[in-house]
């Protein structure tokens, strides 16, 4: 639960950019209940080759959530395995934190001056 009430959830996403590089207008739709996913996405790219990234933490409610168990993705075991949890385009997430993560290192940035708040 998060501390905006019992209908937000925690939700992390993993950049493969540093934070000066994120868009918060379009932070994108995959997302998940696990940081250590987070951070994973955010320090490998596509290729398995490690560097910076950013995890940035954000609540978000329950009715921007999509509802994959009906669509082809329910039986798609990476969305199991990476605790995904799909939000509809153009959600607004409450930003929480936005961190850079270098060599097992986190370094928090600055969070949007937008009254704390981004688009997926």
């Amino acid at each position: 639960m998060s501390v905006l009430g019992p209908q937000f959830q925690t939700l992390y996403r993993g950049l493969t950019v540093t934070p000066d590089q994120v868009d918060l207008s379009r932070l994108g739709t995959h997302w998940t209940t696990d940081r250590s996913v987070a951070e994973d996405f955010a320090t490998f790219d596509q290729d398995g080759n490690a560097g910076p990234g950013t995890v940035i933490t954000a609540a978000v409610h329950r009715r921007h959530f999509t509802d994959w168990r009906s669509s082809k993705d329910a039986f798609n075991p990476a969305i199991h395995r990476e605790r995904e949890v799909p939000l509809r385009p153009g959600a607004i997430v409450h930003l929480r934190s936005v961190e850079r993560l270098d060599d097992d290192e986190v370094t928090p940035a600055p969070v949007s001056t937008r009254r704390g708040t981004a688009r997926a």
